[in-house]
Formats: C-alpha cells, sequence, structure tokens
C-alpha cells in the first residue's frame, strides 16, 4: 500500500510539473488551439525611416530650395536695409532742401528790408537834426567889435559868441527886444539864430532866389532851414 501511494504522488507531482510549460499540450482541454511559440523575428522598419528612404531621391533638390529659400532671405534683408538708407539719404535732401528755401527766403527779406532800414537811417538823421536845431533854438549869437575879442582874430569878420538861455521862451523875448534896440545899433552889436551846418548850407542853397525875390518887392522869409516866397516852399537851383 505504501509503495502504491508513492507512486501515485510522484506521478501527480510529474503531472503538475508536466503542465508549467507553455509548449505543454494540455490533454484534459479539448477546446483550445496550441499556442505558437515565441520565436524571435526581425525588428520592424520605423515608418519615419522608411518616409526618408522613399524621399532620398528629393532630399537633393529640397535642400537646393532651401539654400536658394536663405539666399532670397538675405537679399530682402539687404534691400530692406538699402531702402531705409534711401529714406534717411532722401528726408535728409528734404531737410537740406527746405534748409536753403528758408535761407533763401530770409535773404529776400533781408533785402527788401534794406530799402526800409535806409530810409529808417534818413529819418533817424532828420530827427537827430531837429532835435539839435531845437536845441539851437535856445541860442543867440553874439556879435561884438570890442577891443578884446573871442576867438581867433580873421580880418574883416567880427567875432562871435554863443549865449544860452536857460528856456527858449527867454531867448525869444530877448531878442525881440534887441532887434530895434537903440543901444544895440549904436554899438553894431547883432543878434541872429543858431543853425546847424546843414540848415546853413540849406539857407545858403536858395539864398539867391530869394535875394531876386525880394529885389523885386515880394515877401521873403525863413522858417528854421527852409526858405519861402510868398508863402511858397522855395527848393535850391
Amino acid at each position: 500500500m505504501s509503495r502504491e501511494k508513492s507512486k501515485s504522488q510522484t506521478a501527480s507531482k510529474l503531472t503538475a510539473t508536466e503542465t508549467d510549460h507553455d509548449y505543454q499540450m494540455d490533454i484534459t482541454s479539448t477546446s483550445h488551439k496550441r499556442k505558437s511559440p515565441k520565436t524571435p523575428t526581425k525588428i520592424p522598419t520605423p515608418p519615419n525611416k522608411m518616409m526618408a528612404q522613399v524621399n532620398d531621391p528629393n532630399a537633393a533638390l529640397f535642400d537646393a530650395i532651401q539654400n536658394l529659400t536663405g539666399k532670397i532671405e538675405v537679399l530682402s534683408a539687404q534691400l530692406t536695409a538699402t531702402s531705409d538708407i534711401i529714406d534717411k539719404l532722401s528726408s535728409r535732401t528734404d531737410k537740406n532742401e527746405a534748409d536753403i528755401m528758408d535761407c533763401n527766403s530770409k535773404i529776400d527779406k533781408l533785402t527788401k528790408s534794406v530799402p526800409t532800414l535806409a530810409k529808417e537811417n534818413e529819418a533817424l538823421k532828420d530827427r537827430v537834426l531837429e532835435l539839435e536845431r531845437y536845441k539851437r533854438c535856445w541860442n543867440l549869437k553874439l556879435r561884438v567889435d570890442t577891443v578884446h575879442r573871442l576867438g581867433r582874430r580873421e580880418e574883416g569878420k567880427h567875432c562871435q559868441v554863443i549865449i544860452q538861455f536857460t528856456a527858449r521862451v527867454q531867448r525869444d523875448g530877448f531878442w525881440k527886444a534887441t532887434k530895434n534896440n537903440k543901444i544895440c545899433k549904436d554899438l553894431g552889436i547883432h543878434f541872429k539864430e543858431d543853425f546847424c551846418q546843414q540848415d546853413r548850407d540849406a539857407r545858403a542853397a536858395v539864398w539867391p532866389k530869394m535875394e531876386r525875390a525880394r529885389a523885386n518887392g515880394r515877401n521873403v522869409y525863413y522858417r528854421g532851414p527852409t526858405g519861402y516866397i510868398d508863402g511858397v516852399r522855395v527848393t535850391p537851383d
């Protein structure tokens, strides 16, 4: 009995051991098919590598297109830079043109202002002359014939002095009082207005006409540096 038990145990162990292998045929189950053993096979080719192998004939053309595209981009950048430089030069040219036009405009204005400045200069000269004339209206020349003369002695001329009054009204009053004064006539003292050189020249220029008019009995007089005949201003010859 003990031998039979040991045999049966050994048989059961063998059965269990044999059923552990995947290639062991299952005797008890008849509905399952036998699985094929996993044998080593060739590694499949990746899809990307297959596409690269297919596109190998067009790779050179693709590279050429890429190179051409790069060159076109470089040329485009250079053209853009050149266009910017041209724009800057154009703006500078426009600015220079505007500056030149502005200078020409200023020159034209200055040229046009020259006659105005000349007139203003003449007006200022006349104004200064008028002020000098007005200042001299406060003066009287006194001609004296004495032994002690003032200034350098000149044959045939009397020495003259200038008297300046504190106010013109005093000068006019004194002058009017001495015109018909007997003492002044007896002493040979004469007073006359003090004129500047320009006024003396102007009076001397019209005096020949006025002298002829006076000889003909016409009304002749001076008003400052200007001479009048019958109320009409006299111009020099």
